[in-house]
């Protein structure tokens, strides 16, 4: 890709995922980075943070995990999944969902590990795609955790001495992105390279940071796990089992705000572990990622008894901390320090085995983490030379002199790197993870190329007949491919992409969206965009939506509706808007940075422009039958939580669909409603789905009693309005996210367009 040094600097933005403070963003245009607070705010990670948080974790703030509990929602899901199979064997229309890609642009890699002994075989986790492997070198990635209670991985750890056992780490430690909105389910291991697994259990540790294992004694494991992010709890710290997984016991505890990041053990005397702590909470309205709970702890008897270290090491509130040890020279150890803000405190060594610490001068490295260094937090030295020393950060930095300058490595790839392996049977190879997908260097470092993991992840998509598919990504900006090939993704637009869209009415004039209502328009076929907000303003989502008015499809001129905290109307093509509302929220606008009281869903009814309903993020749901003279609450009897969807009936504007997202006793199915008087009532038609939440519903547009919806565990049919469900066809992974629908009349068919937050876009055929 043409300039792709400084073409992710504007999608750099702090990735988010799942659930969860402010990254930055700027355009897709090169920029230097000589001066990068010009382009770094210091808000910290709140928008995209708290987008998909809020809407899972409900107001206050928290998950009930036991209302959603994984293992009984993948159960559940498993099973519907071998009745669709069983039933469309007798079936003539039975079908297969097609992978669409992007398989030149990836997602969030969180770790990557290797068998010491070939370079070519090696392990990669993701942030909510599961877990990958290759034995060609990443010529060929194939998954191999799919169907686990958790797609979210935190680390990953092989057995030094047997690479077909591989032990899992699942729900992702970096506070923001799926990681938040996806916790994990605990460790799990396979023994035969991912063929088959064991639940190993610590379900309760919800985010792990870190797996490693005992070299002289592999069935000695430690899991540094962060716990709970919403809120303080007693299963922090780190867990160690000296029989492979069968049992576990807190080995370090420090406190319930206080959870394990990170931990390293001793290559040549596995008595001596390293473990960084680090004192971390959050709730929708504010954060506390550092506190004086954060430091660095050593164990000399094999995890009994635990010190924190204090000689040459900062003391007071710190932040997020990494861990290494030198393997060619072990008394060498590095820590690397974030501070309570995130931003970069200091990189130190010990050269005794953690009895003392110095402070490096670290020239180079000062800007490393701009002000989110709780989003990295990893530090690596090469296998056989203990003075070249690697820094996760925006950039990844490397040194050759023991830590004392640093420079830029990794910049033809993409920004904000979390995972690296150096294979020491063959240094020369270096595989680098980070929130674009996976880079594979030769040549040391110098240079890196991209393997086509397909892990992106998706909030919305836009497809039609002609082969044009786009879709809007979690830090990849907005792609499309024009001839449905899943190598030919092209990068249009930047930022974090959100809804896209093609005019009905010129085919060359394209929709694109980023972050918080940056809304753009191509009338070139995507090859330059301008802004397209024009009038339009006030509180914004962080995926504010924006939709075509179906029936001025062949007028000409197309009409469009986008919501901040109001609703807004275009009929000039985007050219300007006007506001058709007043505040259709509760007008509670969030605090601390947080954006809150917007609208999240906008529907016209096909067959009567004058309908509009609307959907927001603090449970309102709305209907007009006037053109948006006036609006009345029809929210009733609707649960009180985040509107993710309303959808019309094709043809009668009076039946409507809602679906909410969030994990609450109260819903003890997923959250989908339908109302058949303009919702003066509404009808719970969940019942059969798995308790997850529903993101997308689709009503098809022949047969209006068949309906489809993504949901955060896959995409089910019904054919009775509801009142029944199952999965639709096979090959989509078990438990993954989907997000976004869209169904596309072809002569002889309909295609159903997925896009899904992990693993790209899929599609399948809708007889």
């Amino acid at each position: 890709m043409a300039n792709r040094k400084y073409a992710w600097i504007g999608v750099v933005a702090f990735s988010v995922c799942a659930l969860v403070g402010t990254k930055f963003y700027l355009s897709s245009s090169a920029h230097s980075v000589a001066d990068p607070e010009k382009y770094y705010t210091k808000k910290g990670p709140v928008p995209r943070q708290t987008y998909q948080e809020l809407q899972r974790a409900g107001f206050k703030g928290e998950f009930d995990y036991q209302a959603h509990d994984l293992a009984r929602v993948m159960k559940q899901k498993l099973q519907m999944d071998a009745d669709a199979r069983a039933r469309d064997e007798g079936r003539s229309n039975t079908n297969t969902w097609k992978q669409h890609g992007p398989l030149n642009s990836g997602g969030r890699v969180t770790d990557v590990v290797g068998d010491p002994g070939n370079a070519l075989s090696f392990y990669i986790g993701t942030a909510s795609g599961g877990v990958f492997k290759t034995t060609d070198g990443g010529l060929t990635l194939t998954p191999i955790f799919d169907g686990a209670a958790a797609m979210a991985v935190g680390g990953l750890a092989v057995d030094p001495t047997d690479f077909n056992t591989l032990y899992v780490g699942t729900g992702e430690a970096n506070p923001g992105g799926g990681s938040v909105s996806y916790p994990g389910y605990g460790v799990f291991t396979t023994r035969d390279g991912g063929a088959t697994w064991s639940h190993l259990g610590l379900e309760s540790t919800r985010y792990i940071g870190r797996v490693a294992i005992d070299p002289r004694n592999t069935n000695r494991v430690f899991v540094a796990a962060m716990g709970e992010l919403f809120r303080e709890s007693e299963d922090r710290g780190l867990y160690m089992t000296e029989d492979g997984g069968q049992s576990w016991k807190k080995s370090l505890y420090v406190s319930p705000r206080v959870g394990a990041a990170d931990v390293a053990i001793d290559p040549t005397n596995p008595d001596r572990i390293f473990v960084a702590m680090w004192e971390r909470v959050r709730v929708p309205s504010s954060r506390e990622y550092g506190g004086a709970g954060s430091g660095v702890w050593r164990s000399l008897d094999g995890g009994k008894t635990w010190n924190k270290l204090a000689t040459g090491l900062p003391t007071g509130e710190q932040g997020r901390i990494g861990i290494a040890i030198a393997p060619s020279k072990p008394d060498r150890v590095f820590a690397i320090y974030a501070d309570k803000t995130g931003y970069f405190s200091g990189l130190y060594r010990s050269e005794n085995g953690g009895d003392s610490f110095t402070q490096l001068s670290s020239s180079g490295l000062e800007t490393v983490y701009f002000s989110f260094g709780w989003w990295f937090g990893r530090v690596w030295v090469h296998p056989t030379n203990a003075d070249q020393v690697w820094v996760a950060g925006v950039f990844l930095h490397v040194s050759n002199n023991g830590g004392q300058s640093f420079i830029i490595r990794g910049d033809d790839t993409h920004a904000d790197h979390h995972a690296l392996w150096i294979s020491p049977s063959n240094a020369a190879t270096v595989i680098l993870g980070n929130d674009g997908g996976l880079f594979k260097s030769t040549d040391s470092g110098t240079s890196f190329r991209e393997l086509p993991l397909p892990v992106t992840q998706l909030y919305a998509i836009e497809a039609d007949s002609t082969g044009h598919i786009l879709g809007g990504f979690q830090d990849n900006g907005t792609r499309r491919t024009q001839n449905n090939n899943p190598l030919g993704w092209e990068h249009i637009n930047g930022g974090d992409g959100m809804t896209p869209l093609l005019d009905p009415n010129n085919r060359h004039t394209i929709y694109a969206g980023s972050q918080n209502g940056a809304v753009v328009r191509s009338t070139n076929n995507g090859a330059s965009f301008g802004d397209a907000t024009s009038g339009a303003s006030g509180r914004f989502n962080w995926h504010t939506p924006i939709v075509i008015d179906p029936s001025s499809a062949g007028t000409g001129s197309t009409t469009l509706y986008m919501g901040s905290h109001k609703l807004f109307r275009s009929t000039n093509n985007a050219s300007s808007w006007t506001a058709v509302s007043g505040d259709l929220t509760s007008g509670d606008q969030g605090q601390n940075g947080v954006t809150f009281g917007t609208i999240t869903s906008i529907a016209v009814a096909p067959s009567r422009k004058e309908t509009i309903y609307v959907g927001t993020d603090d449970g309102h749901v709305w209907v007009s039958t006037d053109y948006a003279r006036t609006f009345k609450d029809i929210s009733g009897s609707l649960p009180d939580h985040w509107v993710t969807r309303v959808t019309v009936d094709p043809d009668q504007d009076g039946t409507v669909y809602a679906t909410f997202s969030g994990f609450r006793w109260a819903q003890a199915s997923a959250h989908i409603f339908r109302s058949t008087d303009h919702g003066a009532t509404w009808t719970n038609i969940s019942q059969g789905l798995p308790p997850s939440p529903v993101n997308d519903v689709v009503v098809h547009p022949q047969h209006h009693n068949q309906l489809f919806v993504a949901t955060d565990t896959g995409v089910y049919r019904s054919y009775d309005e509801g009142a029944t469900w199952e999965s639709l066809g096979t090959g989509l992974p078990p438990g993954l996210v989907t997000t976004d629908l869209k169904l596309v009349n072809y002569a002889d068919h309909y295609g159903l367009f997925v896009g899904t937050y992990g693993r790209g876009i899929w599609s399948i055929t809708v007889p």
